[in-house]
């Protein structure tokens, strides 16, 4: 019984820290001027490499929101973060800092991160 004990416990463990990462259900619209800026995929891997692991689930209690699109000679991201309760927690606007989406897609990836996981 001891020995059982021993063997389940580490096993609990992880099951209870694995089932404490946020996750969010991403929503991401390249709008209108933006198709040179990250597609969904590099977006979700850039925050995923942040992070140490992939957040974004395609059912999830929470709910992150990203809407890019060229505003004149800059990009502009347009971020929510909805909570379980449907409240929305955060709303950041983020603008790139030239005509490349590169470091808009660095400055997402970081926000992301820590909005879901602080």
């Amino acid at each position: 019984m001891r020995r059982t004990a021993l063997v389940l416990l580490p096993l609990l463990l992880f099951a209870r820290t694995a089932s404490a990462t946020p996750t969010a259900k991403l929503t991401y619209v390249r709008g209108e001027g933006a198709a040179a800026c990250a597609d969904e995929a590099s977006l979700r891997q850039a925050v995923a490499a942040r992070l140490g692991y992939d957040p974004f689930r395609p059912v999830a209690e929470n709910a992150v929101s990203v809407d890019v699109r060229r505003v004149g000679p800059r990009f502009v991201a347009h971020v929510k973060l909805i909570d379980a309760d449907s409240k929305e927690r955060g709303d950041r606007e983020l603008q790139s800092k030239s005509d490349d989406c590169g470091d808009l897609t660095s400055t997402l990836a970081l926000t992301i991160s820590i909005a879901l996981d602080p």
